[in-house]
């Protein structure tokens, strides 16, 4: 199985910083179908002159594009969610070291939630946009993938601990990835909801998201 996690906000605690933090992450077995169809209704709003970008971006889309991205995702039959952060309970001493906070916010949650739709033996692989900078902060990202998702399988008593070898981490350019721009459009609606109070995304939506996949932190 692959986790496509993207999020919405900044984890930054000035003024002018964002109030929440939104983590969206999509569960899928088989990306090909979303792939070839993204990439075709891509180029269909291209061509019509509706969208100029050459991949999905929910902050560069129109609020009519934005709709037929979300309308489209729930047209699949597919199992996302979301971790919303709400930056005001975020504890002192977390907000000194964002990278910690940041592996916390978004590894934690969505490790415990989606291993329940992971079959016994079944691979995990953990897909992420390339922005985090440097390869040490990667490594860092990618060990504590591999000690939580071994921490929670153990917790959740699975018949097969997720261990090492079992778990694969990929900094990728959303580029080329539709499922990337894809749970890039789920964090943008969800982030619309909270921090502008704009439902009109959300309850798109709202009819394809499960409890178990959605937890707010603090």
């Amino acid at each position: 199985m692959k986790v496509y996690i993207d999020e919405s906000g900044d984890l930054g605690f000035s003024l002018r910083a964002t109030r929440y933090f939104i983590v969206s992450f999509l569960l899928i077995d088989n990306e090909w179908r979303i792939n070839v169809d993204f990439r075709r209704f891509l180029k269909n709003l291209r061509g019509r002159g509706r969208y100029k970008h050459d991949e999905f971006k929910f902050s560069k889309a129109s609020n009519g594009v934005r709709k037929l991205i979300l309308e489209k995702l729930c047209g699949y039959d597919l199992d996302f969610g979301f971790v919303i952060l709400r930056k005001s309970k975020v504890h002192e001493h977390l907000r000194d070291d964002l990278n910690l906070l940041y592996r916390y916010v978004v590894i934690d949650p969505i490790m415990e939630m989606s291993l329940p739709y992971l079959g016994d033996s079944e691979r995990l692989c953990v897909m992420v946009d390339k922005s985090i900078p440097r390869r040490k902060l990667q490594y860092e990202f990618n060990s504590y993938i591999e000690l939580k998702g071994y921490y929670y399988s153990r917790k959740a008593n699975r018949q097969l601990p997720l261990y090492r070898d079992m778990i694969e981490t990929e900094h990728v350019d959303s580029h080329g990835e539709p499922c990337l721009q894809a749970v890039d459009c789920l964090a943008g609606a969800e982030f619309q909801r909270f921090e502008r109070r704009n439902y009109d995304y959300h309850n798109i939506i709202e009819p394809k998201i499960k409890g178990d996949l959605y937890r707010f932190l603090w």
